[in-house]
């Protein structure tokens, strides 16, 4: 399975489209670059995963410890079907903000290997993978990869 590097993520992803939860597509790397300046953590799940449903506690606490700081959370299902999507944002999250959907057939799911989910990926500020394979939420050490990351930034 081909992956992206490094010096082809910018340009191999900016065109990959994902659906919003209000039904309007947006390119990923529109989303991405709305995030500027933030660390970004992707966090890629399905409504029929049960591992990723059992992170989802552990990522909203995450968010609430992180939340006065310059980190952003988005969330990338690869659903097939729309409604279940949205009826599993509607049962296991606060608010919808920060949902997408992107087909598992996509170049992108295809290239950084999703299936198998969960999975989880960190950005850089400028919008470059720190990490591929980023701890998952309920991981004790990802407040500490956050706090270096963090500082490291500054």
């Amino acid at each position: 399975m081909e992956r992206y590097s490094q010096s082809d993520w910018v340009s191999g992803y900016r065109n990959e489209v994902l659906k919003k939860t209000t039904e309007e597509s947006i390119p990923l790397g529109n989303l991405i670059q709305a995030q500027s300046g933030k660390l970004i953590y992707i966090d890629f799940w399905a409504s029929w995963c049960g591992p990723c449903l059992q992170e989802l506690p552990d990522s909203y606490n995450l968010q609430i410890k992180l939340k006065d700081r310059n980190v952003v959370f988005i969330y990338v299902s690869i659903d097939h079907q729309v409604q279940s999507w949205r009826t599993a944002i509607n049962k296991h999250f606060k608010d919808d903000s920060n949902h997408y959907l992107l087909s598992p057939e996509s170049l992108l799911a295809k290239a950084i290997g999703v299936p198998p989910i969960p999975r989880y990926m960190i950005l850089n500020p400028e919008g470059n993978i720190l990490a591929w394979y980023a701890f998952k939420p309920s991981d004790p050490d990802i407040i500490h990869v956050f706090d270096r990351l963090l500082k490291d930034t500054h």
